[in-house]
């Protein structure tokens, strides 16, 4: 029996070695957060039952493995500031948002230099429309982009669950992958996620121009897409600081999900990384300064 305790301590530090290894393990990787407290709470029980330390240890080991799960994708990464850096936010403003003037308002008052939308159906964008001096717009499904630089929709395939676009900024025009992915959990599979996260980190790779990667992924920063991405592009919202969760709705608080991500190139650094409230929206909004570093 003691070394059945010592065999379930032990056993939790495997994730580390298999997660990626099966891509239905991404959906432990969601439930992470409340399995690690659920685990301690129900083995210090049985520690205090039976008077023995050995469950409330090995209670401890899961609590501990899925609290380093969750932290290690969150560490901040020390970068200098990208010298002509400019402003980009991403949001997902919920379609049907039932207060669409607040969600623009609050959106309009981030001053940013490019804007991403996930969700935004006609009432919100009619209001943003008159709030918002970006001049330049590109609306493609439940996808748009507002820019102060010209845009261009490109010509090839998009991205799956995506759109493609070029952004001209002065001299050093980009290309921005916008996302709005299915979710694993009833609108696809984590193995399609994982190879989502494989293609846009190929389709990336194969651009002339800098690409990005923004949007709405629903891709936990816990799954293996998310290594996939952040093995080739740079995660945004991590330079010099700790990202928080973007999905907040009633119990899903709990799996402390960050599935909206900005990611850029790994020549490109970014700087002031926020998140933010979106009135009437389930997500919370993405912003950073982005640009290449110096």
């Amino acid at each position: 029996s003691g070394w059945l305790w010592v065999l379930l301590t032990a056993l939790p530090w495997a994730w580390f070695v298999l997660r990626g290894s099966w891509p239905p393990l991404d959906l432990v990787a969601v439930v992470l957060p409340p399995l690690g407290v659920a685990s301690l709470l129900v083995l210090g029980l049985v520690a205090a039952r039976t008077g023995r330390l050995l469950p409330l240890t090995a209670g401890l080991s899961v609590f501990l493995v899925t609290a380093l799960a969750v932290i290690l994708p969150r560490l901040p990464v020390e970068q200098p500031r990208p010298p002509h850096g400019f402003r980009l936010a991403s949001a997902n403003v919920s379609e049907g948002n039932d207060i669409p003037r607040e969600a623009a308002a609050t959106l309009a008052e981030r001053q940013v230099d490019v804007l991403v939308l996930v969700e935004a159906d006609r009432k919100t964008l009619d209001e943003l429309l008159v709030m918002t001096d970006l001049p330049e717009r590109i609306t493609t499904s439940d996808l748009s982009v507002l820019s102060r630089w010209p845009l261009f929709r490109l010509t090839r395939p998009p991205p799956p669950s995506g759109g493609a676009g070029l952004v001209d900024r002065s001299g050093a025009p980009f290309v921005l992958h916008v996302m709005h992915a299915p979710n694993p959990l009833y609108q696809t599979t984590f193995e399609e996620q994982e190879r989502l996260a494989a293609h846009l980190v190929r389709l990336a790779d194969a651009e002339v121009l800098p690409a990005l990667v923004v949007g709405d992924l629903n891709l936990t920063d816990r799954a293996q897409g998310y290594r996939t991405l952040a093995g080739s592009l740079r995660d945004a919202m991590r330079a010099g600081s700790w990202p928080a969760d973007t999905y907040r709705l009633n119990v899903w608080r709990s799996l402390l999900l960050r599935i909206d991500h900005l990611f850029v190139p790994s020549d490109w650094c970014a700087a002031d990384p926020v998140t933010f409230d979106i009135p009437g929206s389930d997500h919370r909004g993405i912003e950073a300064s982005i640009g290449p570093c110096p």
